[in-house]
């Protein structure tokens, strides 16, 4: 649910997979929650500020399908966020992030975990419960 927060602009709920989990995983939830809230925080320009534009001008592909939990930001100079997540419990998942005339070739991308901006290279691996943003820098 976390992620699925990040996704959607919406305030952080830290029930343990959305009232399904177990008291025990709490204090994973408000870690992880909490990695999110400061990322959300440092990027806040691309993916707090910016207007939600659900899926329009992106996608995003899983072995060349779309994936469904992804989420487009523009901001106010029209440049992109798209932040997308793997919501599996347990398998890896591999992204590829198309933009729609792309204002740019310089993407960079940026993760809870690893906050800071790295270059694209087109495609990311995600853990099962991971979200990532790809940005028009």
């Amino acid at each position: 649910i976390i992620n699925a927060c990040l996704l959607y602009r919406f305030c952080f709920s830290y029930e343990p997979r959305d009232f399904h989990g177990k008291l025990d995983e709490m204090p994973v939830a408000m870690r992880y929650g909490q990695i999110v809230d400061n990322m959300r925080r440092r990027h806040r320009e691309w993916i707090w500020d910016a207007e939600f534009r659900d899926t329009q001008g992106a996608r995003v592909l899983v072995q060349g399908e779309p994936l469904e939990t992804y989420a487009v930001y523009r901001r106010s100079d029209g440049r992109r966020a798209v932040v997308f997540a793997n919501m599996s419990d347990t398998k890896s998942i591999v992204c590829q992030v198309q933009l729609e005339e792309p204002s740019t070739s310089n993407l960079r991308w940026f993760s809870p975990e690893q906050p800071d901006p790295k270059t694209w290279s087109g495609t990311l691996e995600m853990a099962p419960g991971t979200a990532a943003a790809v940005v028009e820098a």
